[in-house]
């Protein structure tokens, strides 16, 4: 009886060891998932912050040709 006891004592702890290392084995495959995917959002992130700033450049060179056009309109209204 005791060494029942003992088998099913020792096949509980190799399927517990089983169990811990395929769970550990799942963490570490969603661990790598995880940190793939915000590597992934943090590139993205960077590209559009890239392109608002561009974006941004553009603007404000647009806006002063646009005050420089207003500018030279209101002068040739004036000379008229």
């Amino acid at each position: 009886m005791n060494k029942r006891r003992e088998a099913e004592m020792s096949k509980l702890r190799r399927d517990l060891e089983e169990s811990n290392l395929q769970h550990e084995q799942s963490m570490s495959a969603l661990r790598k998932k995880h940190n793939d995917s915000v590597a992934e959002l943090s590139e993205q992130v960077d590209q559009l912050n890239k392109a608002k700033a561009r974006v941004d450049k553009e603007k404000q060179q647009i806006k002063g040709e646009l005050d420089d056009v207003k500018a030279s309109v209101e002068h040739l209204s004036r000379d008229k």
